[in-house]
């Protein structure tokens, strides 16, 4: 953890911080036609939704944001036969703000999910969601007037910023897998999907460096059987710009994937025993974003005074947060679902949703909690033979972090990296890894001077010779500014050239002369 370095930021008039603006909850619904080519819907199996930022724009006093939401219902039609409809929805927030906000990021998060059929062919979708939205804010900093010839005590301050970069769309063509000894008109894509994660975020010469991997998945029907294709790929894109400074800050790193396809193609094989194969290849594209947090430096005035002069001064309260870290980590859930089918054959599918997610500090550990939804397709002993596995559950995360304290809080952001599957006679076994960003920043308040007014001090007072005993709070500079005498002319008289502003006097007896 390393700070935001800026040169200007000691002189600056101005302050750059982020600040969670507010939590807001929004509808998107969608009535979606079934095209001629697909079957009448007869049995709903599964519906989820996916989330992916489109668009931002900030000016003119407000902030808008723009999602795209995919639905992907998989059904049996009037025939049996397995199908996934895919279709989307907008989802845009538009909020007032003041003109001081500069820049921003919004986490949206899908909170529940409602599917119903208005007749056999039309699907009425509609998603409830939570959208944190994060923004940047340049505020003027504490200033005051200062009287010639003024002593000054100052103290540096670090405050929380956060910068937000977008990549490039990236185009991907992979082959997921084979089927040996079958002709490509003889399989069907029903589904194809990729959940993309960023494992690390870091920076390069050329800017900043995403790595991760994502998950790709075909579900095909091959003659009467449902086939499960699966691989994982691996993905890097690089952010470039002059914006980069390569000051060891912290890095978080988000992927999204659209325009997801799967192809089918004969192919003619080397091996002696097979002929030919079809090679199931997937084509998709990626957006990836970053962000970078850290503490840009400040120093601010706290107090003043002129010497052989009584001053007054009033002071008022610069509140802010200080960026302490950010950490990535994997999670892994595991649950154990008793199965009330006992024809069970195969998992065709299996989605995980996290929803009503929590952040909280307690001692050094963040604490990550909220409900997961669990869905899983499943088959039966006849290929027609299709139902719907599901589990609710709570979960909570604690993630040490040192340093953290009451005055800390939390925030972050949860992917679902992966969902393994299994089953016995008696139950179904799902794993579910989970890749979280947490980040923790701790709540500052500072005294800082806002007026200063003097006058002179009387005959008396102006040559005198004092001595003072100091009580158990005074400093160096409580007493300076007390009896009107320079700092350097107390630490002159009292050999105390080695201590700070701030530091407390240890003398027994200490002598102050005005001149």
């Amino acid at each position: 953890m390393s700070d935001i370095k800026n040169e200007n930021a000691l002189g600056a008039e101005c302050c750059e911080r982020e600040r969670k603006i507010f939590s807001v909850r929004g509808e998107s619904s969608c009535d979606h036609i079934l095209p001629d080519y697909m079957g009448d819907v007869k049995k709903l199996l599964k519906c989820s939704v996916s989330v992916i930022p489109c668009d931002k724009f900030i000016g003119g006093g407000e902030i808008s944001f723009l999602n795209t939401l995919t639905y992907y219902v998989m059904y049996l039609d009037r025939d049996d036969v397995l199908t996934e409809a895919t279709f989307t929805s907008e989802y845009e927030h538009t909020e007032s703000v003041d003109e001081s906000f500069i820049d921003g990021d919004a986490d949206t998060r899908v909170q529940n999910l409602t599917i119903r059929l208005q007749g056999p062919r039309k699907i009425c979708a509609k998603a409830s969601l939570t959208m944190d939205i994060y923004m940047m804010e340049e505020k003027p900093l504490p200033t005051v007037e200062l009287p010639a010839n003024a002593e000054t005590r100052e103290s540096k301050v670090k405050v929380h910023a956060a910068e937000y970069f977008a990549g490039k769309e990236r185009e991907y063509a992979e082959e997921i897998g084979r089927l040996s000894g079958t002709s490509c008109d003889d399989v069907e894509v029903i589904k194809c999907s990729v959940h993309p994660v960023i494992d690390t975020c870091e920076e390069v010469t050329d800017g900043i460096c995403l790595k991760g991997s994502a998950l790709g998945a075909v579900i095909l029907r091959v003659g009467e059987d449902i086939v499960r294709l699966e691989k994982r790929l691996p993905i890097e894109d690089v952010i470039s710009g002059d914006y980069i400074e390569h000051n060891g800050a912290a890095y978080c790193g988000f992927c999204y994937a659209t325009d997801v396809t799967a192809n089918v193609n004969n192919e003619v094989s080397e091996a002696q025993s097979v002929d030919y194969y079809s090679s199931v290849v997937i084509n998709f594209t990626t957006e990836c974003y970053a962000r970078r947090d850290g503490n840009r430096e400040y120093t601010l005035t706290t107090d003043a005074f002129v010497t052989g002069m009584h001053t007054d001064c009033t002071y008022e309260d610069f509140s802010y947060s200080e960026f302490l870290g950010s950490s990535l980590e994997r999670r892994k859930l595991s649950y154990e679902i008793k199965r009330d089918e006992s024809l069970l054959r195969d998992i065709i599918d299996c989605d995980a949703q996290i929803k009503n997610l929590r952040w909280s500090v307690l001692g050094e550990e963040v604490v990550m909690s909220g409900d997961i939804a669990i869905c899983c397709v499943a088959s039966g002993s006849e290929p027609t033979d299709c139902y719907t596995v599901k589990h609710d559950s709570e979960f909570e995360e604690r993630i040490k972090f040192s340093g953290a304290n009451e005055n800390c809080q939390a925030s972050g952001r949860i992917q679902i990296n992966d969902i393994s599957v299994s089953f016995d006679t008696e139950k179904i076994y799902v794993s579910v890894t989970l890749s979280v960003s947490a980040l923790v920043e701790e709540s500052k308040c500072l005294s800082v001077l806002k007026s200063v007014s003097c006058e002179e001090r009387t005959d008396n007072n102006k040559h005198s010779v004092t001595v003072y005993y100091p009580k158990s709070d005074d400093t160096v500079w409580s007493i300076a500014k007390e009896y009107g005498v320079s700092v350097e002319t107390l630490m002159k008289y009292n050999s105390v050239a080695d201590l700070n502003l701030n530091d407390s006097i240890s003398l027994e007896r200490v002598i102050i002369v005005n001149n």
